[in-house]
């Protein structure tokens, strides 16, 4: 099963999001 989970990149000047796909099997 995968899930799609935006997190905010700390730190970071500008409020920028990484978009992590976590994956378990």
């Amino acid at each position: 099963m995968c899930n799609d989970i935006m997190i905010p990149s700390i730190p970071s000047p500008p409020p920028l999001l990484l978009y992590t796909t976590i994956c378990k099997t």
